[in-house]
């Protein structure tokens, strides 16, 4: 459980963001109301599970999956171990990024607060922004110019889009939620996924996968560097027959997460 993130860092605040008027906004992605990811983090599984805390309130948990029988009990080779797999070629960690305007005036992102953070909830292809290195998922730390403390991202973009600036000096964190799986296809077209310190976490029919770009409850990001939350099924479905027999990396984020930042 020590190897993912912990979501408790993302709990709604209690006091509402205070008003702005002097530029009208009919739209809001205030975080004020639904504390719902305030006490959870996630397991081995990409499960949301409550922390194990005793200052934390336990809520009903949910039904437990099918145990999964750990590596030792397993066939060899039936599950993927930890080899030399392909990097997801996907940055992480803090990083400083300019991104200009373009000819419109627009950098191409959306930006969504989530109790003290702001991230990016949506970046537009061959944007700006895009081009500068910036994904969906990225944490936004600082933005020169700019006071982020108790505002919401509709507030902010309308902001940036007043601003004389030509360009924005930001700060991210990239893909903060994001964590690798290791995975193998096998010639029943079942993907077994594991762990990069390799325990077993379970299988499940590429077909499946391929529809809905997801892995139980964990969205499938990116295969071995490829993004793909954005392909169509069939694409997905080329990507991973292709990759029968070979070890691929297998970039996640929960799912409660991605719908939460796509939600409006």
């Amino acid at each position: 459980m020590a190897h993912y993130p912990n979501l408790a860092a993302l709990a709604i605040p209690a006091d509402p963001c205070p008003p702005y008027e002097d530029i009208a906004d009919s739209s809001s992605d205030d975080d004020c109301g639904s504390n719902v990811l305030e006490g959870f983090m996630y397991d081995d599984h990409g499960e949301l599970v409550p922390l194990q805390e005793d200052d934390i309130p336990m809520p009903p948990m949910p039904s437990p999956l099918p145990v999964t029988p750990s590596i030792s009990d397993l066939p060899p080779a039936t599950y993927p171990r930890p080899t030399t797999v392909a990097p997801s070629n996907i940055a992480s960690g803090k990083q400083d990024v300019i991104v200009p305007r373009d000819a419109n005036g627009k950098i191409g992102v959306k930006i969504t607060r989530m109790g003290q953070r702001l991230f990016l909830s949506y970046v537009e292809v061959n944007s700006s922004a895009a081009k500068s290195g910036l994904g969906f998922g990225d944490q936004i730390l600082t933005i020169a110019g700019f006071n982020l403390s108790r505002i919401s991202g509709s507030r902010l973009m309308n902001l940036m889009a007043h601003s004389q600036c030509s360009e924005f000096r930001m700060t991210v964190l990239r893909r903060p939620y994001d964590f690798d799986l290791i995975g193998q296809v096998n010639s029943r077209l079942e993907l077994r996924y594991s762990t990069k310190q390799g325990k077993a976490l379970g299988s499940v029919k590429i077909h499946r996968v391929a529809r809905n770009c997801a892995i139980r409850n964990l969205k499938l990001l990116a295969i071995c560097g490829t993004v793909v939350f954005n392909k169509k099924e069939s694409q997905v479905m080329t990507i991973l027959t292709a990759s029968i027999g070979h070890q691929i990396t297998l970039r996640v984020m929960p799912m409660s997460l991605y719908n939460y930042l796509l939600r409006r």
